[in-house]
């Protein structure tokens, strides 16, 4: 849930979830970090897409749950 700041500066509901997100930014040369951000998105205002590949070493079909080979 938002602090009270923040659902003051989105103009949101305290009651409304957001996303939050973290973002560390690190250096090339020795990865050390060198920049942190922070977004914080009302949750009616956000859609997440995730596509899932399955790893050439997965099964298929899925074995047959008694164990039995068919």
């Amino acid at each position: 849930m938002p602090t009270k700041d923040e659902a003051e500066l989105l103009q949101i509901p305290m009651t409304l979830p957001v996303l939050e997100i973290v973002r560390v930014g690190t250096s090339a040369k020795d990865d050390l970090p060198i920049e942190v951000t922070q977004y914080v998105i009302p949750s009616d205002r956000v859609e997440q897409v995730v596509v899932l590949e399955r790893d050439g070493s997965a099964e298929w079909p899925w074995p047959d749950e008694s164990g039995e080979d068919t």
